[in-house]
């Protein structure tokens, strides 16, 4: 199957049986790639997040689904245990996103060309997301993300919505890359292409680009890192080239 879009760029492992019910699901209301995330807290066993993405391409194997990806969302404050997550999995997952818990991580996680993604989520730190962490991110090509779930839910926080309109537009005039996703954990809150691009428009993005950011931008990052693990890939900028 071809790689294109839309894509939902962030549907969290539950369990196998709920996860390929989502994938299933997401496939028939309009989605033509997923990605699968995994998350890894700094109390969690680094270990036990490697096992289970062993157990989820397995079953993207076992039944043959096409065009589904894995990913791994780091959550933590410390800077050395993002460093060591970053140093051991940047391999073995297709995108690398991270939720920062603090500034100075936050921070980290903008300059750092292992991490794909910064997901927007924190109310704490949605005033941090300023012109010196936009520039951060331009120099790495780090994404902007935005989940659905994490914004309507009913842990939702005023202020981080306050920011949010503000951020997005300071992103879109620094030339920041923004993917909107639905970050969803079971069948009941995955939502439809539709509803991820309306988000982005409510929230002031102009149509054509919120479409980008569900299908495009997703999918260039995809891409990217599907080049960085082939064997033909040395390192930024050198490749193996057969004669």
């Amino acid at each position: 199957m071809k790689l294109q879009g839309p894509v939902d760029f962030c549907i969290y492992f539950r369990n196998v049986e709920e996860t390929l019910r989502t994938i299933n699901h997401a496939f028939k209301i309009g989605f033509n790639t997923i990605v699968i995330s995994l998350t890894l807290k700094e109390e969690d066993d680094l270990k036990n997040l490697v096992s289970k993405a062993h157990e989820v391409k397995s079953i993207i194997k076992k039944y043959n689904l096409e065009n589904v990806f894995l990913r791994a969302h780091l959550m933590g404050s410390s800077i050395s245990w993002l460093k060591n997550c970053l140093r051991k999995i940047r391999y073995n997952f297709h995108v690398i996103s991270a939720k920062p818990l603090t500034v100075d991580s936050l921070r980290f996680t903008g300059r750092d060309r292992r991490v794909d993604v910064i997901v927007y989520e924190n109310k704490n730190l949605s005033r941090f997301f300023d012109k010196s962490q936009m520039r951060l991110m331009k120099n790495t090509e780090t994404a902007l993300e935005i989940q659905f779930n994490s914004l309507w839910g009913p842990s939702n926080y005023k202020g981080l919505i306050f920011n949010l309109r503000r951020t997005l537009s300071l992103a879109i005039r620094s030339n920041i890359p923004i993917i909107v996703s639905s970050g969803s954990s079971s069948l009941s809150n995955i939502k439809t292409p539709y509803q991820l691009v309306s988000l982005l428009t409510v929230l002031g993005i102009p149509y054509p680009y919120a479409k980008l950011a569900a299908s495009t931008i997703p999918l260039s990052i995809i891409k990217r890192n599907i080049h960085r693990l082939s064997k033909k890939h040395v390192e930024t900028g050198v490749d193996i080239v057969q004669a």
